[in-house]
């Protein structure tokens, strides 16, 4: 059951990236306007494509894909929305995984900051 999970939110996250990506192509006016323009090159039909995308593709189709929209193939397993890191301030150091945790660091440094300068 959670390796069914995490195949299907893998595939959802696959093809959000695809999609967002090809979307990014034609607002930019690169290369590919469409999934189905994108399916052609690849060699695919775009039902063919649009169901691998939904269900688990290969690794060469995968590949296919990363390679005719330039760009890794981690790239399209990768959440944009999520984030990591560290904000330093002085000796105190704050980890963030989420958009939301940073909003919470940021102003949390900034009291800090504020109650310095009243000192």
């Amino acid at each position: 059951m959670a390796e069914s999970q995490e195949r299907t939110a893998a595939s959802r996250l696959l093809e959000n990236n695809v999609k967002r990506i090809v979307d990014e192509n034609r607002r930019e006016a690169r290369r590919y306007r469409s999934l189905a323009q994108l399916a052609e090159t690849i060699g695919m039909s775009a039902p063919s494509l649009t169901h691998a995308l939904k269900n688990n593709p290969s690794l060469s189709t995968i590949q296919k894909i990363a390679d005719a929209l330039n760009v890794s193939v981690a790239s399209l397993f990768t959440d944009e929305r999520q984030i990591e890191g560290y904000i330093t301030v002085g000796k105190h150091i704050t980890r963030f995984h989420t958009e939301e945790e940073l909003q919470n660091a940021l102003a949390t440094e900034r009291e800090r900051i504020h109650i310095t300068k009243k000192k």
